[in-house]
């Protein structure tokens, strides 16, 4: 009774989009390697496919603008796949030759939900090191980059308070120093598009938010703690480990 009662409940709903059972968002080139769409960033002609968390493709569509926003998709789950009244999980995947292939994490889609999953594309480059980026500023693919929450103009090594300023300081007990380097040097290479290092990513940077660059953070405290385990994440993707 109660799977009729939600089936009738959502054929009454389809007269409105939204009562599709579905999955929709925004596919962008994060062309600054923040994680965040921004005015410009959004792609259109880029094909997004959907699956079953077991694999089993579902549909597939390309982006295009909507309302005046470019890189937009929607899938429509057919209900033939998506049974009344079942949460099932699904993700996306984007595989463009520009692009480091993206697959999104397993999403639950309540029937007759539409569900946003946003994705950020990056260039598909090998992981370098934070030594990598702080001798080769010509391969930065930005003139600033943002590290909890602070704005760092790229600037060289001899200009204090830009980022390969503090690229290049040692680390004098202060781990604070030692986040600044991991993080920047993964989100140089990506990590906000990667789904291994992304959680990790978003959490250094919080992080950082919490304890400032130059803010001494000695290892031996609760602080560092919490930290290392992130470093220790970002050290491997940085050195093609993960």
């Amino acid at each position: 009774m109660t799977k009729i009662l939600v089936l009738t409940a959502c054929l009454i709903a389809l007269s409105g989009v939204a009562a599709a059972t579905a999955i929709n968002g925004i596919v962008w080139y994060d062309k600054n390697c923040n994680g965040n769409l921004e005015n410009g960033e959004g792609m259109n002609g880029i094909e997004v496919k959907l699956y079953e968390s077991n694999g089993n493709f579902v549909a597939s569509t390309n982006t295009a603008s909507n309302s005046g926003v470019p890189g937009y998709y929607y899938i429509n789950i057919p209900t033939a796949i998506q049974s009344s009244g079942t949460i099932k999980y699904y993700y996306i995947q984007i595989e463009d030759p520009s692009f480091r292939t993206f697959k999104s994490d397993c999403i639950k889609v309540p029937f007759c939900n539409t569900i946003r999953v946003n994705a950020p594309l990056c260039k598909d480059v090998c992981p370098r090191s934070p030594g990598y980026w702080k001798n080769h500023p010509d391969a930065w693919p930005v003139d600033e980059i943002t590290i909890g929450g602070v704005t760092y103009q790229m600037g060289d090594t001899n200009t204090e308070g830009t980022a390969l300023y503090y690229m290049s300081q040692p680390v004098k007990k202060d781990k604070t120093i030692t986040m600044f380097k991991s993080l920047v040097a993964a989100k140089l290479n990506g990590g906000y598009c990667d789904p291994c290092i992304a959680n990790t990513v978003y959490a250094a940077d919080q992080w950082m938010k919490e304890h400032p660059i130059e803010q001494t953070t000695r290892a031996n405290t609760c602080c560092w703690e919490r930290g290392e385990p992130l470093n220790i994440a970002l050290d491997a993707y940085n050195n093609g480990q993960l």
